[in-house]
């Protein structure tokens, strides 16, 4: 410490030495030393960062009652903290349980919602990329061509198996709300399913909005 001409320790030399302590303290806490992190800066770093997408999805399944499918999803994914927009390419395989359907081909469109990411990440694709376990339940009106809705939860698994956890923030996964339509070899009315199954992302595009 700098104690002035004269040994006097003024309030000027305290607020420089402050500032000193805090610029040190700023610089480790941005290379990943949390110990030397303040509340309001482990909030920041921790708490999910806000990201959504849009998604259009094909998905074709064929089987009586206990069925198997397979969909191709593209989604539209926006950073809002870095203004950035992901292109995701989804491919996966399904289990079906329901009202039986035959052969059935179906298209959706949706929203999404990331959940689990911190908030100090810049680059999300390694978020966006990987395999998912895919949960998903739906209710249509079927009388052949067939609307409803659909409600899908996906989480994220590391390449080696088991759900990705980031401190902080939680588990991470992904919603969508979606409306589908399509076509069925079995009408059934009022179709309510059940279905479970793998797949995986790829991002294959980038843009920047600011």
């Amino acid at each position: 410490m700098d104690e002035g001409d004269g040994g006097n320790y003024t309030w000027q030399d305290q607020l420089h030495d402050a500032t000193l302590i805090k610029k040190s303290y700023d610089n480790l806490c941005g290379r990943g030393y949390e110990q030397y992190c303040s509340n309001v800066d482990l909030y920041k770093k921790h708490r999910p960062k806000l990201v959504t997408g849009i998604f259009w999805q094909y998905s074709g399944q064929a089987g009586y009652m206990l069925e198997v499918g397979v969909t191709y999803q593209t989604s539209y994914v926006v950073d809002w903290k870095t203004g950035t927009v992901y292109k995701v390419v989804t491919v996966g395989s399904f289990v079906y349980g329901g009202s039986p359907t035959g052969i059935e081909g179906d298209v959706s469109f949706g929203i999404q919602n990331y959940h689990g990411i911190p908030n100090d990440v810049e680059g999300i694709t390694d978020f966006l990329n990987g395999p998912a376990q895919d949960t998903a339940i739906s209710g249509n009106l079927d009388v052949g061509l067939l609307a409803g809705v659909e409600q899908n939860v996906s989480v994220n698994l590391k390449e080696t198996g088991g759900a990705i956890y980031n401190p902080g923030c939680g588990y991470s996964y992904t919603t969508e709300q979606s409306v589908e339509f399509g076509g069925n070899a079995i009408p059934n009315g009022i179709d309510f399913n059940l279905q479970t199954g793998r797949s995986k992302s790829f991002v294959v595009g980038i843009w920047h909005l600011w």
